[in-house]
């Protein structure tokens, strides 16, 4: 009976498993220098091994790097739909014959808005830009855009009052069956 219980119990260690921790980043390329108003989307791709609702977020952000954007409020960024931010007030120039400054870049924290994120499922991303009589033409220039996921892998939750009861019956099923051996 012994053996049986400390065999049952070794199974049981075996079956539960630990989550482990990943990290995953997503690179997109704006396309550079752009001119006037406009409205720009892209979309960042999910981890392919990211489940919702198992998986737990640890941190999420969105870095876009950009130059010349020059408004006062700043430019709305939004993820599927919804506001998450404005880029800040940025302004960089070539007068007296400088090289344009390093791009600007803008972090926002998403890991609240990733609630209806899903494995397979992309991340919809829009710029509205509004540059309206700047001094260089209303051009300006995009970088790149980079989701940072950082996250632990969990499983399904096991419906644990239906599986105890299963494996006690199975307990109980085995020492009747052993006993009724031994009787014999």
């Amino acid at each position: 009976m012994k053996k049986l219980f400390s065999l049952l119990t070794g199974l049981f260690l075996v079956i539960t498993v630990a989550g482990s921790a990943s990290a995953f980043t997503n690179i997109v390329e704006l396309g550079g220098l752009n001119y006037g108003n406009d409205l720009i989307t892209w979309t960042h791709d999910a981890p392919s091994d990211f489940e919702v609702p198992y998986d737990i977020i640890y941190s999420a952000t969105i870095t876009i790097t950009y130059n010349w954007i020059e408004t006062e409020t700043g430019e709305n960024v939004k993820l599927d739909g919804s506001i998450i931010g404005t880029l800040d007030t940025y302004s960089s120039c070539w007068l007296w014959g400088n090289p344009m400054d390093d791009l600007a870049f803008a972090e926002f924290d998403v890991a609240a808005e990733l609630d209806p994120f899903d494995n397979g499922s992309l991340l919809n991303l829009s710029l509205k830009i509004n540059e309206s009589g700047d001094w260089s033409g209303k051009d300006y220039i995009l970088g790149t855009s980079t989701f940072d996921l950082d996250y632990e892998n969990g499983s399904a939750p096991v419906p644990e009052p239906a599986t105890m009861v299963l494996f006690g019956l199975g307990l109980i099923g085995l020492a009747g069956a052993s006993r009724k051996k031994l009787k014999k």
